[in-house]
């Protein structure tokens, strides 16, 4: 879930608006907050992310990293981006932009510059 994933300024220029963008990550070490390395996508669910595979054990699982930028945003522009402030899942109609025919999910702008 998102529970796990900070808002941190990306160190890319976003694919959408072209700027360093304030989107969700994983804590960073620095932080000394732990997450799991995987996230798990449950069976059936209307994920972004729908194109992983099953593995040995039945879980889907995603890198952390993957999840927090795909599924994840900022609860607001107004909040700081140094990890201190915890991400939300995206609304629906989010959701449904970042969807692709793939299942590998598309970034979508959050417009927090």
């Amino acid at each position: 879930t998102c529970l796990c994933c900070v808002v941190l300024r990306s160190l890319l220029d976003s694919a959408v608006t072209g700027e360093h963008e304030k989107k969700c990550f994983p804590p960073p070490e620095s932080s000394g907050e732990r997450c799991a390395s995987l996230c798990n996508i449950p069976d059936g669910s209307s994920s972004i992310l729908s194109n992983v595979e099953a593995g040995s054990v039945g879980q889907r699982l995603v890198p952390t990293s993957r999840y927090c930028f795909a599924a994840c945003k900022p609860p607001s522009c107004r909040v700081p981006d140094d990890g201190s402030v915890g991400c939300l899942p995206l609304e629906p109609s989010e959701v449904a932009e970042a969807m692709t025919d793939g299942g590998n999910g598309r970034e979508i702008g959050a417009g927090c510059y």
